[in-house]
């Protein structure tokens, strides 16, 4: 059928270049072309309302049919499509990678360079968690977050498809909790009957926090402030919440028997609640009131288990960048 349409347009296009030469053709050949473009417009409307009787197919969004306008056919654009499927983090490489970028890039994110090499890199989770702000009704205040996570969950998966996937209508997905991710655990999953149905509904133990491991920033990594970071770690899954705290490095002189002047500075509260994704990107402040300027580290606690990154500097902005 397409292949049949292209025939068509190329012979119009043949017959209408002889258009242009009308001046030299005789009265008779003149409206024998005539007749012939419109046979030929006449037998592409037949193929066009073919087309259209044709039940359409999930795939890429949009139709590639030609529309035809008074003497003028054209192909209208075919809209990207996905359907997001996976969750997605800082380390995740591959098709599911590019697709996510391809859809960012298309609602205008930077990605960078990891576009490249289709990996899921800070810039990747910076453009992510830009997206999940600019759909923070629908994303974050869904699940009670105030602040972006930087990772793709079932939240933000839901977003893009309602925005790329193809031709098929989202699945609504069920609220948090109801499913909760089989974990390994000593305690035994207890299994019960409900009154209400015949359904066996079976109880998962909460899931165990073995430990808590905070792999960015690294040791003598220098962040300045007013830029954004990636935070990362590893420990629990993405049922839990996590809180995240700025660390400052204790005073030198509280390590000596002599009594020190200097008192140990609170913690600075970067999230205090976000989902357990494993990233967060962390917007340094670069006002008055943020006083965090100097060595510490970044703790992260889940579930009452902590975790800490090596220690790093905080920096004033660079001289002619801000």
């Amino acid at each position: 059928m397409k292949k049949t349409i292209l025939f068509l347009v190329f012979a119009m296009m043949f017959v209408f270049s002889g258009v242009g030469n009308a001046q030299s053709l005789s009265p008779s050949d003149l409206a024998s072309l005539q007749s012939q473009i419109r046979s030929l417009l006449q037998m592409v409307q037949q193929l066009q309302s073919q087309i259209n009787a044709i039940p359409s197919t999930s795939g890429a969004s949009g139709t590639t049919s030609p529309v035809i306008t008074g003497n003028v056919i054209s192909l209208p654009p075919v809209k990207w499509c996905h359907k997001f499927d996976y969750n997605l983090g800082l380390g995740s490489r591959g098709s599911e990678v590019a697709a996510l970028q391809t859809a960012l890039g298309n609602l205008g994110f930077n990605l960078g360079t990891d576009v490249v090499s289709q990996t899921y890199g800070s810039s990747t989770a910076l453009a992510v968690s830009q997206f999940q702000l600019k759909y923070q009704n629908e994303i974050l205040r869904a699940a009670g977050l105030t602040n972006p996570t930087g990772f793709v969950g079932i939240a933000t998966r839901t977003q893009l498809n309602k925005l790329f996937i193809c031709g098929v209508t989202p699945t609504a997905i069920p609220p948090v909790g109801t499913m909760p991710p089989v974990t390994t655990s000593s305690t035994p999953a207890s299994t019960t009957v409900s009154t209400t149905s015949s359904t066996i509904v079976q109880n998962q133990p909460a899931p165990v926090v073995v430990g808590v491991t905070v792999t960015s920033p690294t040791s003598g990594a220098l962040w300045h402030v007013g830029s954004t970071y990636i935070i990362s770690w590893k420990g629990g899954d993405s049922s839990q919440v996590a809180s995240i705290s700025f660390v400052p490095s204790a005073p030198p002189c509280l390590s000596l028997p002599l009594p020190c002047m200097v008192a140990q500075k609170a913690p600075y509260v970067i999230s205090a609640k976000t989902i357990n994704s494993g990233s967060y990107a962390w917007a340094i402040p670069n006002t008055p009131s943020f006083t965090y300027i100097g060595k510490g580290k970044i703790e992260v606690n889940i579930s009452g288990i902590s975790g800490a990154s090596g220690e790093f500097t905080i920096t004033s902005a660079p001289a002619g960048i801000y």
